[in-house]
């Protein structure tokens, strides 16, 4: 099975309801905009972490071993947003010093 075909199969469906919800507009807004947008969804991830580590040290339901692998698993992906989110900064950084912030 493909890992990734779970994943690609949900980003196409949220871009399918998105072009629904934003009348297909999203393709016209200026690559900054999407940067910065982009940049508010990985600090999301990173804070849905955090939340979600909070409301997992309450859980007494878990055995050990499967609290360490909710654990894990959230602390990878907000290492993973950290990293998108700091290569898009310097991707924005990149643009603005050319100058061409919102073409």
């Amino acid at each position: 099975m493909n890992r990734a075909a779970p994943f690609a199969a949900h980003v196409a469906a949220r871009m399918a309801a998105g072009a629904l919800e934003y009348d297909d507009h999203s393709y016209g807004r200026p690559l900054t905009e999407l940067l910065r947008e982009a940049m508010e969804e990985a600090a999301d991830l990173g804070a849905w972490g955090d939340i979600a580590l909070v409301v997992l040290a309450g859980r007494d339901d878990l055995t050990p071993a499967e609290r360490s692998t909710v654990a894990r698993a959230v602390r990878a992906a907000q290492s993973q947003a950290r990293w998108a989110w700091e290569r898009l900064q310097r991707a924005l950084e990149a643009i603005e010093r050319k100058g061409k912030g919102d073409a």
